[in-house]
């Protein structure tokens, strides 16, 4: 009270009345919002700031309006000076410049989206410099010919459009930021205005002086007594005693664990002292406050935190972070930085070679309940929850994502599951749209997208990079029987070469009888090879023979020149459409499973191991015996 009554007294006011050559106007916006292309159907107008850029990823343009109803009546484009719109600048990401536009058309900050804006007019000012130097600071443009235009009539007044010029990526404080408070002004200078025929000085305004021509002059009230001071008592400043009284004794107290204290109290003349017990270091001392040194760090054994908020941590030994948090978070790595292809929350590293060595260990003690050992989360749609590589990514895996964990390995295994007693891999999926629950991809022409082996039989089945289905063992279908109670296997019928079979029935007439063939299935077979037909008549007569095979029909005669009308079933038989000459496929070079095993069992060595030997993947062309079938006539 003391320092403002001094600064009180100091402050002396001398006007000169008379006509004002000029005067002033400051205006907020009545209403500002940005719109964003990226996303054409929101609305900002709550926005704290206004985003300002044109980029490969977003146009964001600014909107602003000012209400110039407390503009004198009457005033137009000879009674403004100048005017400036005053804009704050929040930071700037890439600098280039901006067109200040007309807006042709009403709008509503509440309402305004990329998707529903209204048409800009022409330019009030263009090419206004932009760059990260007028981060945090205001950004002044001159509008004066716009607000001559609305006060003038020439140009309705709907507003002011930023257009961001290429590249420029800027952010604006709105008049929503409570923080900072820095909204958009609109700064009128006017070329004449009114005049000031006097200046009152009110009772309990705590300043006297005043007049209504000349030089006058205004101060602080003088009728307090001495030690009284102006005070604000709700409603007018008023004269007021300072307290009064004397000090008797002076003490001073600190925790014994880190000060020991000396000459406490005085009562009349002395001098207190307090030195530390320990005193601070930057170093691991015991009971010492810590001091951080001349690069602000500072070394530690172990820091026993409820939260630890840190720039970075580097520990010699270890992190550890203990204790009972029930729905929280024990251990949190958060890395803020918005780009960056190395801006980790969390490293773990480590350079031991001895097998069993890991980075990072995330290890559930529960033994019961829906607890995961490891979580990988990405809010990116184009991301992926956990990425593992071995040794080094592979070319097929660059770019890819969208996934829940990602393993890539250039020559390795990109993913490895293994159970003793369980199942080494599991894939659920409950996809409304259809979507497969194992998807193989092979990326090269040789590769096969799937192979199945049992180490202990050495049983194999494969398919390879033609879509064949090559099994050491049988196929079957099993089929219920007995109403279910029992279920029995039926085996496919195997062959030297790829035979598609069909079957039918016809009947003759009068010994004879013509047979199509369904042209599906002539579709999926060469007709133009010998094929092979098998006849059953259904009735009494002197047998049935095939004459007269085409590429669409047959026909079938009785023998003996017969005239019988009997039913018959017939079964075809014919090579598939370009299978004709594979017969016998040599299968001796197919990808050797226990090659793979002993593939796997080399990973916890520095050995490196190449897949692709291991695969046999050089000579996984298919050795064919050509058949001759002859040309039906």
């Amino acid at each position: 009270m003391k320092n403002m009554h001094r600064r009180l007294l100091a402050f002396l006011l001398f006007l000169t009345l008379g006509t004002l050559t000029t005067t002033f106007a400051q205006i907020t916006p009545s209403q500002d919002s940005y719109t964003n292309t990226t996303a054409s159907s929101t609305n900002y107008g709550t926005s704290p700031t206004l985003g300002l850029a044109s980029t490969s990823v977003s146009i964001q343009t600014v909107y602003i309006q000012f209400d110039l109803s407390s503009i004198p009546a009457g005033y137009n484009s000879n009674n403004i000076a100048k005017a400036t719109l005053k804009l704050f600048v929040d930071s700037v990401t890439a600098g280039g410049s901006l067109n200040a536009d007309y807006v042709n058309g009403s709008w509503s900050e509440k309402t305004i989206t990329a998707g529903l804006l209204p048409a800009l007019g022409g330019s009030i000012v263009s090419g206004v410099p932009l760059t990260s130097a007028n981060a945090s600071d205001y950004l002044l443009v001159d509008v004066t010919p716009a607000v001559g235009a609305w006060l003038n009539g020439s140009q309705v007044n709907d507003g002011i459009a930023l257009v961001a010029n290429s590249g420029l990526s800027a952010v604006l404080e709105s008049k929503e930021n409570t923080n900072q408070s820095h909204p958009a002004e609109l700064d009128i200078v006017f070329t004449s205005g009114g005049t000031i025929t006097g200046i009152t000085t009110a009772g309990g305004s705590g300043v006297t002086g005043g007049g209504t021509s000349g030089t006058l002059s205004l101060s602080l009230q003088k009728n307090c007594s001495t030690n009284q001071v102006l005070e604000w008592n709700g409603s007018s400043w008023v004269c007021s005693s300072t307290g009064t009284g004397s000090v008797s004794s002076v003490g001073l107290s600190a925790p014994s664990s880190d000060f020991a204290v000396s000459g406490s109290p005085v009562t009349g003349t002395g001098t207190l002292n307090f030195v530390w017990n320990v005193a601070p270091t930057s170093a691991s001392t015991p009971n010492a406050i810590v001091k951080r040194d001349a690069s602000g760090d500072f070394n530690a054994n172990i820091i026993d935190v409820g939260e630890l908020v840190t720039q970075s941590v580097v520990a010699s030994n270890a992190v550890v972070s203990s204790g009972q948090n029930t729905d929280a978070v024990q251990m949190e790595g958060w890395n803020q930085a918005s780009s960056g292809s190395q801006s980790w929350g969390i490293l773990g590293a480590t350079n031991s070679a001895t097998n069993g060595a890991t980075a990072i260990v995330g290890h559930a003690f529960a033994t019961s309940g829906l607890v995961q050992g490891v979580q990988g989360v990405s809010n990116s749609p184009s991301g992926y929850g956990v990425y593992g590589v071995s040794v080094s990514g592979s070319v097929v895996g660059a770019g890819n994502g969208s996934a829940g964990v990602w393993g890539d390995s250039a020559t390795n295994w990109g993913v490895l599951g293994t159970s003793d007693n369980g199942v080494g891999g599991l894939f659920l999926n409950n996809s409304v749209a259809g979507y497969p629950t194992l998807a193989a991809f092979s990326e090269n022409g040789a590769a096969y997208p799937f192979l199945a082996y049992n180490n202990v039989t050495s049983s194999s089945c494969n398919i390879d990079a033609n879509a064949n289905l090559n099994c050491t063992g049988a196929k079957h279908a099993v089929i219920p029987i007995d109403g279910g109670r029992r279920k029995v296997a039926l085996s496919a019928i195997e062959s030297p070469v790829n035979w598609f079979e069909d079957a039918g029935s016809a009947r003759l007439m009068n010994g004879a009888a013509v047979v199509g063939l369904d042209p599906d299935f002539v579709q999926t077979v060469n007709t133009e090879m010998e094929y092979n037909v098998f006849l059953t008549p259904y009735g009494d007569c002197k047998g049935l023979y095939v004459s007269n095979r085409t590429a669409t029909s047959f026909e079938v005669h009785e023998q003996g020149g017969g005239a019988a009308s009997v039913p018959f079933g017939y079964r075809i038989m014919a090579l598939r459409k370009n299978y004709e000459n594979i017969r016998m496929e040599d299968h001796t070079h197919d990808p050797d499973p226990a090659k793979l095993m002993k593939a796997m069992n080399k990973g916890g060595s520095s050995a490196k191991v190449d897949m692709r030997q291991s695969l046999s993947l050089s000579k996984l062309a298919p050795n064919t015996h050509p058949i001759v079938q002859k040309p039906l006539k």
